[in-house]
C-alpha cells in the first residue's frame, strides 16, 4: 500500500517537473489544443462553405434564383438587410447583420444560412429570439466544447462570443482587418477580418 502511495506521488512529482520544465502549465495545453481544434473545425467549415467572397455570392443568388435556398427563410427585406450587410476579406466573411437572423429564424434556420459562408461554428452567437426545437437548443452553445461549465476554464468555450477567437457583436468589418465600431446587431468575426 505505501508502495502505490509512494509511486503515485513520485509520478505525480515527475509530471510536475516536466510541465515546470516546459514552462507550460497543464491547463493551458488543453487551451492550446482546445483552441487548435477549434481552428482546424473552422479551416473545415470555410472549405466547405459554397460562399467564400462576393463573386461567390453573386453565383450562388443566380444559380439559386428560381430555386428555394437558406436565405429565402428571410423576409425580403431581412434579407436584402443581411446580404447587404456583409464585408467579405479574403479569409471570408468579416462581419455581418445578425439582426435578421436573430429575429426573424430559429438557430437551425441561421445554422443553415452561415453554412452558406462557412460560419455555421458561429450560429450560437446570433442568440436567436425563436427556439422551436432542441437542436436550437444545441445550437445556442458553443460547439464542440469537452469542458464541463463547472471548470474554470469554461469561458474558453464561449469567452467573448466564441470559441475560436473573439467575435466583437456591436462591430462591423472595416475591410482593412480592423473591427469598428457599428450598431448592436453586427457581428464583426475577429479571426476574418483581423487576418490577411
Amino acid at each position: 500500500m505505501k508502495i502505490a502511495g509512494l509511486l503515485i506521488a513520485l509520478l505525480a512529482i515527475s509530471f510536475s517537473a516536466q510541465v515546470v520544465a516546459q514552462g507550460v502549465p497543464a491547463k493551458s495545453r488543453q487551451q492550446v489544443q482546445y483552441q487548435k481544434a477549434q481552428e482546424r473545425i473552422a479551416a473545415l467549415n470555410f472549405e466547405l462553405a459554397p460562399i467564400k467572397g462576393s463573386a461567390d455570392l453573386a453565383i450562388y443568388l443566380n444559380e439559386n434564383r428560381n430555386k428555394s435556398t437558406p436565405l429565402d427563410r428571410l423576409s425580403k427585406l431581412g434579407k436584402k438587410q443581411f446580404l447587404e450587410s456583409i464585408v467579405f476579406t479574403a479569409r471570408g466573411v468579416g462581419s455581418f447583420d445578425a439582426g435578421p437572423l436573430r429575429d426573424e429564424l430559429t438557430p437551425t434556420e441561421t445554422h443553415a444560412i452561415l453554412s452558406l459562408f462557412g460560419l455555421q461554428h458561429k450560429t450560437h452567437v446570433v442568440k436567436n429570439r425563436r427556439i422551436a426545437s432542441k437542436a436550437d437548443n444545441m445550437l445556442l452553445s458553443p460547439q464542440f466544447c469537452w469542458l464541463d461549465p463547472s471548470d474554470e476554464d469554461y469561458g474558453l468555450c464561449d469567452g467573448g462570443g466564441g470559441p475560436i477567437g473573439t467575435d466583437y457583436p456591436g462591430y462591423k468589418c472595416d475591410g482593412k482587418a480592423n473591427c469598428e465600431r457599428s450598431y448592436d446587431q453586427t457581428i464583426c468575426i475577429g479571426d476574418n477580418c483581423g487576418k490577411k
